[in-house]
């Protein structure tokens, strides 16, 4: 049965009606401006009430062309929900801006997300494509055949079923200017995708597999307020986790294969995603798996290599929270975006920085995943830039499992990413992993502060193909938090101005038998650059001394002396083991001739003795030189 679908068309009554008309007549005619056109199950005469339970798209496509065609405004949905997108995508055209009531967003009674009020229901075969000057506000877009999840099974069977993509803006044909405003999008693949100029996207929430993916952007883009959280999966938690123990662990086929002590509650099948942490023996097992179901309490991890002899204890987790998509993917954004206030939960990527992307700016941008000390999950990221350029992040706060930031650019120093006043977590200790990843181009940290959750493990890895790393002002920082892939990659790292404390090595040459050959331990090494000034220590433990012939060489010095400062600086020593100097840094002068990476160890006065005994024989008695060294660099 048809009913009618009720347009406001915004026309005055005619003049000639004048102020004599009375209030009923003039009501009367206001009445009669509502456009009423036959639509299945769109609405009743004078107000707009249901959609039905059939596909509307082309007729309603058709009534929005024509609103369109008459100078378009705001278009009111029905109230009760309207099915969308069996046969094709619907298109918002040109100046229309599609609107429903309050937003409503966020979690729903029951999850009952395809019959909240004023929803566009959308088969995951097409999608909400926006036209020119478009734009919707005050909606709910779902996937057609969400299920409201009633238990962990059903939340994860929900999840993995997301599929399509909710809303589209395509650049071809010149679209641009689009506005989307008070939106939950819920169900999808891809919650939005956009490659046109101008859209503003605000108060956007929703959970999907993936959030917003804005690529080709070349003018003012803009996302803000906007939030992606696991609103289908229960984000309380009220069943959305298990955990299970470990009573076994061999190889089969090649992979590792694990035996739980019972059957859990919710029964694993073949295609879950697990997190397996603390299996003694078999640290293969550690991280994020998909399982291939034997039993009920047997299961095998698929692309493992099985190795290793099990010793006992361990644990899986099964979580229907995590999204294995990215929350915010800005990509070959020339222009920007602009960000503000993006927060998401439970994405394996919080925002993704790709391609030519120049100059995007996130303020106050949020985001954070589920954290377990027991099963901690190696994969989630907070940030990722790769090859973009000139990133800015201010305020906000990431803590991620894995990683909070990687940093991938190819472009050298022009490939900075930079915080401001942000907060971090670093809690490598869950899984391993430096929740900071710098791998190329340059980090630049302002304010903010570290968090961890005690003691003074490393947050920062600091790799060959970076270009540099600064930190300043930040609250707990300093040289125990960079590990570095090669010892080199030391003197990238400046902290309040100061680089290092980074390791050398020391080389002995100049005596009879060449090189040193080191003992014991040594030699070892730090030094220290402040504003070009160069503080350096050494140790040298070693019987090569015993063999002294002429001035000694202590070479390998990480940073040369300036060149253009002839007496480079000196070297004081605070040992000389195995020789009875009253007061040893007296009776040895170091010296760094500016220009070189060394030092020059010179006996004082030819002839000169201590106690009797020539300096000379002394020092050839000599088994181990500390010392420190001051220079200009």
């Amino acid at each position: 049965m048809g009913v009618l679908l009720a347009l406001w068309v915004h026309q005055k009554p005619p003049k000639k009606w004048g102020k004599r008309a009375s209030w009923r007549a003039q009501i009367g005619v206001v009445a009669g401006l509502w456009l009423l056109v036959a639509l299945p199950a769109l609405a009743q005469p004078g107000a707009i009430t249901t959609c039905g339970a059939s596909d509307v798209t082309a007729v309603l496509q058709a009534e929005l062309n024509r609103f369109s065609a008459t100078g378009g405004g705001r278009f009111m949905l029905p109230k009760t929900p309207c099915i969308v997108g069996t046969h094709a995508d619907l298109t918002i055209p040109r100046n229309v801006t599609l609107v429903g009531g309050a937003f409503a967003g966020g979690l729903q009674p029951g999850f009952a997300y395809a019959s909240a009020p004023y929803t566009l229901v959308v088969n995951s075969a097409h999608s909400v494509v926006m036209g020119q000057n478009s734009g919707m506000q005050g909606l709910n877009i779902v996937r057609q055949g969400l299920i409201a999840p009633t238990s962990l099974r059903t939340q994860i069977i929900a999840k993995n079923s997301f599929g399509g993509t909710g809303i589209k803006c395509d650049r071809t044909g010149g679209v641009t200017d689009v506005n989307l405003s008070e939106l939950f999008v819920v169900g999808f693949h891809r919650a939005a995708e956009s490659s046109c100029d101008r859209v503003h996207i605000s108060k956007m929430r929703g959970d999907n597999t993936n959030g917003i993916y804005m690529h080709h952007c070349g003018d003012t883009c803009i996302v803000e307020n906007t939030e992606f959280w696991p609103f289908v999966t229960d984000p309380n938690q009220i069943f959305g986790l298990q955990l299970s123990t470990v009573s076994g662990a061999g190889g089969l086929g090649g992979r590792i294969r694990v035996t739980l002590a019972a059957a859990p509650a919710t029964a694993l099948v073949t295609g879950d995603q697990v997190v397996v942490a603390n299996v003694g023996g078999v640290p293969g097992a550690k991280g994020r798996w998909t399982i291939t179901v034997i039993d009920s309490t047997h299961f095998t991890l698929d692309g493992s290599t099985w190795s290793g002899n099990y010793t006992g204890g361990g644990t899986v987790l099964l979580n229907s929270v995590v999204r294995n998509g990215v929350a915010y993917h800005m990509a070959d954004n020339p222009g920007g975006p602009r960000m503000h206030s993006l927060t998401e939960y439970g994405y394996d990527t919080g925002l993704l920085l790709t391609g030519t992307t120049v100059g995007a700016a996130c303020v106050d941008c949020w985001f954070d995943g589920y954290m377990d000390a027991t099963n901690p999950d190696p994969v989630p990221t907070g940030i990722v830039m790769d090859g973009a350029t000139g990133q800015n992040f201010y305020s906000g706060y990431i803590n991620k499992a894995g990683r909070n930031v990687v940093l991938n650019s190819s472009s050298g120093i022009f490939g900075t990413l930079t915080f401001h006043s942000t907060h971090f977590g670093c809690n490598n200790a869950f899984t391993g992993i430096q929740p900071f990843q710098v791998l190329g181009g340059t980090l630049q940290v302002s304010g903010g502060h570290i968090i961890t959750s005690g003691g003074a493990q490393p947050c920062i890895h600091v790799a060959d193909g970076a270009s540099s790393v600064i930190f300043s002002g930040v609250n707990n920082i300093g040289p125990a938090r960079f590990v570095y892939q090669s010892a080199g990659d030391c003197a990238k790292v400046t902290v309040d101005g100061q680089v290092g404390p980074c390791p050398w090595t020391p080389v002995l040459t100049g005596w009879k038998s060449g090189s040193a050959t080191p003992a014991n331990g040594f030699p070892f090494g730090w030094y220290t650059i402040h504003g070009g000034h160069v503080t350096l220590y050494g140790h040298i433990s070693t019987t090569a001394l015993r063999n002294m012939s002429g001035n000694a060489v202590v070479a390998g010095f990480p940073i040369a002396a300036n060149k253009d400062t002839p007496s480079g600086g000196i070297c004081h020593f605070g040992r000389v083991a195995g020789v009875s100097f009253f007061t040893g840094h007296t009776q040895l002068v170091g010296s760094i001739t500016g220009g070189f990476a060394r030092m020059e160890l010179d006996q004082i006065g030819s002839g000169q003795t201590v106690s009797g005994t020539d300096a000379a024989t002394q020092l050839a008695q000599a088994t181990e030189l500390e010392f420190f060294c001051d220079y200009r660099s």
